[in-house]
């Protein structure tokens, strides 16, 4: 479960709190596909690539990622 900030805005380690809230989960998608029979490595590959994208590639992302979250059925093959 991702924890909510524990530090404001402006404190200088609200970066590293955010790190802390969201590696558990992180960790747990890459064991999720790992199961499913995807190398660790190359998932780790995809999400920097994914995570690297130019802002607008990156808001388009979060858009499909909003709708496959909202609507999973649809995006089964």
């Amino acid at each position: 479960m991702i924890s909510a900030p524990r530090i404001s805005h402006s404190h200088p380690n609200r970066l590293r709190d955010c790190q802390r809230a969201v590696v558990t989960d992180l960790n747990s998608l890459i064991d999720r596909a790992a199961a499913m029979g995807w190398n660790r490595r190359e998932v780790i590959a995809a999400l920097a690539d994914l995570l690297d994208a130019e802002p607008e590639d990156a808001d388009g992302l979060l858009r499909a990622m909003a709708d496959y979250v909202s609507h999973p059925a649809r995006h089964v093959a």
